[in-house]
């Protein structure tokens, strides 16, 4: 058994489980013990693994700054690997920079360099060693992880495929209460980019209708097969809603995946990828060298950036949708945006090659081994009953969110129960199983890299 062992939390399963488990098994190979588990066990981690280290997803809450000080007094290092780090706007790379008062923060792994910069200006230089490491998940559009995604399991192809990734979240709130609304938007009202929410959802509920439009252009040319990835922040009802009205033909041509499906292997998959607007699929594709086309809505500044577009053909009508597609199809290496694609990656996500997950790993391994403070833990009742929890709870194949009165309530109340905030946390949590599965599908990929 590893001597050092490191908590990782994970938020989503889907979006954030295999790039931690990849860096777990750069761990191991190390010499140290890394544990996964759903962020909301960030309490119940310390009981539970009695880590050297916990890495954290962000720490920009009063709450968690406090408990990474109580961390600290007993010797526990700590760390932060953001999620989502391209922040592009500087109000939203200085709110992801901010230091709280009571933080103790040993390391912080970027995703460029510009957050780097900002994070040393908010003060955290000579108090956290903060290093750019770009996109651990990132690393399985190479060799040999991406060989996790085995190709041969998707459907043979008759014709092209296209890959349609949606980007509608805010188009959600539209349907919900309106001091539900206001309440969840009052955390962002001071960074201009999200004061007129109320416009932003409206605007993004009209793009999605007008999405719609361009979608039955591509269904009724009857040339190509697609695929419908719709935002995890999206519901399905408005599309299921829309396929049920299409003639049974043109349904039959259209794959609606769940929207909390991977990304990466329907784009290692795909001939070509549809974005619509701002959206971080459009860059994973260039990753994948895959060919791509950005659908133009009305250039609203919180969903449209006029550089990232200008990298990317696009078209802004559904009647041009096909002709666009077909013309890309012909011509799938869009060399003319070769360099300006790679000066992008380079900016935002420290140029991708594979190594990220393996930078993080050699970072965390080397922080242990010249750890200064001694780990002294002093567990309370609390940190127990919390470890008792995580524990029980795996062994019945659940994570630390599973709630079992939201559950019943579901299976009494159906689709009208699915917007419970525990169910939403529940659904995008990690089972041990789930871990224990990726981790293996790694070791497979290495071994036969």
């Amino acid at each position: 058994m590893a001597s050092k062992n490191v908590v990782l939390l994970v938020e989503h399963r889907q979006r954030d489980l295999n790039g931690c488990a990849l860096i777990a098994h750069h761990l191991k190979h190390l010499g140290v013990q890394a544990h996964l588990e759903p962020v909301n066990a960030w309490q119940a981690v310390l009981g539970a693994h009695q880590p050297d280290m916990i890495v954290f997803n962000h720490t920009n809450r009063k709450h968690l700054a406090d408990y990474t000080r109580h961390l600290a007094e007993m010797g526990v290092l700590t760390a932060v690997l953001l999620n989502e780090g391209l922040l592009y706007t500087e109000p939203v790379r200085e709110y992801n920079s901010q230091r709280l008062p009571n933080l103790h923060l040993d390391y912080y792994f970027c995703w460029n360099e510009l957050h780097r910069e900002c994070l040393l200006a908010s003060g955290y230089k000579d108090k956290t060693d903060v290093v750019t490491v770009g996109v651990p998940r990132f690393d399985f559009y190479f060799e040999p992880w991406k060989r996790i995604f085995n190709s041969s399991s998707s459907p043979a192809k008759s014709r092209p495929r296209i890959l349609l990734c949606t980007n509608f979240g805010y188009a959600e709130w539209r349907e919900r209460p309106k001091e539900k609304v206001d309440r969840f938007f009052s955390q962002w009202t001071h960074m201009p980019a999200y004061a007129d929410y109320w416009n932003a959802i409206e605007i993004n509920h009209r793009s999605r209708l007008r999405f719609l439009d361009f979608l039955r252009a591509i269904l009724d040319s009857g040339k190509f097969e697609a695929v419908l990835k719709i935002h995890p922040r999206e519901s399905r009802g408005v599309y299921e809603n829309w396929l049920n009205s299409l003639p049974a033909k043109l349904s039959t041509d259209l794959t609606f995946v769940a929207s909390d499906s991977n990304i990466t292997p329907l784009i290692l998959n795909c001939d070509l990828e549809i974005s619509c607007e701002k959206c971080t699929t459009a860059m994973e594709s260039w990753i994948a060298r895959k060919p791509t086309i950005e659908l133009i809505f009305e250039k609203y500044p919180l969903f449209f950036d006029a550089k990232l577009s200008a990298l990317n053909v696009a078209c802004d009508s559904p009647e041009k949708i096909v002709a666009t597609i077909e013309a890309q199809l012909a011509n799938p290496d869009q060399t003319s945006f070769t360099e300006g694609r790679r000066a992008h990656l380079a900016k935002w996500c420290n140029s991708p090659n594979g190594e990220a997950a393996k930078t993080v790993a050699e970072k965390i391994a080397g922080a242990l081994s010249r750890r200064s403070r001694k780990k002294q833990l002093k567990l309370g009742f609390h940190d127990y009953r919390r470890a008792a929890k995580l524990k029980f709870y795996r062994a019945l194949g659940e994570p630390y969110t599973f709630p079992p009165i939201s559950k019943l309530k579901q299976s009494l109340l159906g689709r009208s129960a699915r917007f419970s905030k525990k169910l939403l946390i529940y659904e995008k949590s990690i089972t041990a199983q789930e871990v224990n599965d990726t981790l293996a599908r790694i070791e497979m990929a290495r071994r036969a890299g």
